[in-house]
């Protein structure tokens, strides 16, 4: 805001200009503290698909509280909890040393000048804020997330046959093993739970021992390993967790290393 307003005033940059005025907007400095607000949430939840190994089950667990905390902003409303970046929005306005400084005014400012209309008061642009922008963006996020994330239950009974389940109840890992028996194999559950018992000796003591939940599933996945043979039930929805679009971070470090070794090549 400064510089732009040095060039404004200064140099008379006419982009400077453009872009100050649109920046002195009661909506534009609300919306990037609203920004400040829920980008936290959602960061936290894409970190979790950022990891070269993804957990299912903080997924799971992840999702519906970025879904209740967008929810909670949305519905404080007027009264936006301590701490908050809304909370000290008109506190930041009113600050000589910070936003008070410029002139931040209604984004309709410059289409009444001359028309001798009243300005609005900050709970007018508040309300008006909240209602035209801030409702309808929250719910468009909590929209989205919740048609991306539709079978939860099911993502998150994949963790079933990583390390973390065999710390598990063994009615909890029986339940996601029945979950994903009905909705991937044309079989009977029992045949999945034998072979999960199994495997879950093999996770503590056995073969397993101290392998992520990534190399497990690579190795029951294998049609040249003797794992698939030895668990078919297993190695069939371990294939499956495999094909999951959850992660690409995998992807992005291939294209990030070419762009490194592409310029040595061409040399």
């Amino acid at each position: 805001m400064t510089a732009l307003a040095e060039e404004t005033e200064v140099h008379k940059c006419p982009v400077a200009k453009g872009l100050y005025g649109f920046c002195c907007t009661y909506r534009f400095v609300a919306s990037v503290h609203l920004q400040a607000d829920v980008l936290p949430h959602l960061a936290r939840l894409s970190r979790i698909f950022q990891r070269e190994k993804v957990n299912f089950l903080a997924i799971k667990e992840q999702v519906p509280v970025t879904m209740a905390c967008l929810k909670n902003i949305k519905d404080a409303g007027d009264t936006q909890p301590p701490g908050s970046f809304l909370a000290q929005l008109h506190r930041d306005l009113d600050n000589p040393a910070g936003l008070g400084a410029f002139n931040i005014v209604d984004e309709e400012e410059r289409e009444r000048r001359g028309r001798g209309q009243v300005k609005p008061t900050r709970e007018v642009l508040w309300s008006r804020y909240r209602t035209q922008v801030m409702e309808p963006y929250l719910d468009g996020l909590h929209d989205r997330l919740d048609r991306r994330f539709q079978n939860l239950n099911i993502m998150g009974a994949f963790h079933v046959l990583g390390p973390q389940a065999v710390k598990e109840d063994d009615s909890i890992n029986f339940e996601s093993i029945k979950t994903l028996s009905t909705k991937f194999l044309q079989q009977p559950d029992s045949h999945a739970l034998q072979d999960w018992a199994s495997l879950k000796r093999h996770m503590l003591t056995g073969a397993f021992k101290d392998m992520d939940q990534l190399t497990i599933m690579s190795k029951l996945a294998s049609q040249h390993d003797e794992w698939c043979q030895i668990y078919p039930s297993l190695s069939k929805l371990a294939a499956i967790a495999l094909t999951v679009p959850i992660s690409s971070v995998n992807c992005e470090r291939d294209f990030s290393t070419m762009n490194r070794v592409r310029p040595f090549t061409v040399m």
